[in-house]
């Protein structure tokens, strides 16, 4: 805005006719558009296998259960007791 009135758009925008990469200039384009081997990360489906295998931890499983059971039986007799002491 100058002195308080808006400025028109065309002072600061210019109208753009092709939005469309210049091969000419443009990097990692060949002649006629195409890209070069190497330019572009491998497809997905090029991978061979995703990856190693790891055997997940042992033994960690038994605390987990415990806690879910006792949880479990906690809120079980809470509900027996309230049923049972409300008439």
């Amino acid at each position: 805005m100058r002195g308080g009135h808006p400025v028109p758009m065309s002072t600061y925008a210019t109208p753009v006719s092709n939005t469309d990469a210049d091969p000419s200039f443009t990097t990692g384009l060949e002649p006629g558009g195409g890209v070069p081997q190497g330019e572009t990360p491998p497809a997905e489906s090029s991978t061979s296998e995703p990856g190693p295998w790891k055997d997940p931890a042992r033994g960690w499983t038994a605390a987990p259960l415990i806690a879910v059971g006792v949880l479990v039986l906690f809120v079980a007799g809470f509900f027996l007791a309230y049923a049972v002491l409300i008439p």
